[in-house]
């Protein structure tokens, strides 16, 4: 039975959609084999987890303009969990691509662990250009960068009361540069949920209005990490407390 749930979870290389789709229905450690683009969103299921090494490759939906609800690289749904790391020594594995009304990168309503890697290229026609947080979400390194959307390029942390999710969003390394707000504030990070920062970097990201860098409406625990390079067009450049 050990020896059973040992293979079971052990690292399968793969190179095709159909490959990573059976993944994220049935669970499991992959590693990429090559570059894979998409040709719709990768669904990590309920009661699933999921480990996806980018090895240095690309993951992408190719998308050039916004394919609605649907335009997610990666959609996460309630009680599953995914972990992306990149064990490569360039660490050019890339989530790219997306184009959707919320989370163009990833769309989140599970547990996600960004570990390594970079989340890139992608637009939210709303919010959260890079990740859509009404989950659980574990920044602890990688890079999310050159993301946009009118509300938050980089990870939009939210809260809905009516539909009764609060987001939960834990930074601790990785850095979060270069994404844009068009329209609003929070250029890097908009948080209406629970957000606590103990480490990593937040910088050079811009927004429209107020809080280039965090535009929270919440408390903001932040014991660690930076801040710094950031543009408003308004208040609040580094941060802004809505």
């Amino acid at each position: 039975l050990c020896m059973m749930a040992q293979g079971a979870w052990a690292q399968t290389e793969v190179s095709t959609e159909a490959e990573l789709t059976a993944v994220g229905n049935n669970g499991g450690s992959v590693k990429l084999a090559g570059d894979i683009t998409l040709s719709t969103t990768l669904i990590i299921k309920e009661q699933k987890t999921v480990d996806i090494d980018l090895n240095g490759h690309t993951l992408s939906r190719g998308l050039g303009d916004s394919d609605g609800n649907t335009g997610h690289v990666i959609e996460l749904y309630k009680n599953s969990t995914l972990t992306i790391t990149d064990s490569s020594d360039e660490g050019t594995g890339t989530i790219t691509g997306g184009y959707s009304i919320n989370g163009g990168g990833i769309y989140n309503r599970g547990t996600l662990y960004f570990k390594g890697g970079t989340i890139s290229g992608n637009t939210a026609t709303e919010r959260g250009g890079g990740v859509c947080n009404r989950g659980v979400m574990t920044m602890t390194g990688g890079t999310i960068t050159d993301n946009s959307a009118p509300d938050c390029g980089g990870i939009y942390n939210e809260q809905n009361n009516y539909y009764d999710y609060i987001g939960t969003l834990t930074i601790s390394g990785g850095t979060i540069s270069g994404n844009e707000s068009t329209e609003h504030g929070g250029g890097g990070i908009v948080n209406y949920g629970v957000m606590t920062m103990t480490g990593g970097t937040i910088h050079g990201n811009t927004c429209a209005t107020n809080g280039g860098g965090i535009r929270t409406y919440n408390e903001l625990p932040v014991t660690g990490g930076t801040i710094p390079h950031t543009l408003a067009h308004g208040d609040g450049r580094g941060l802004d407390l809505g």
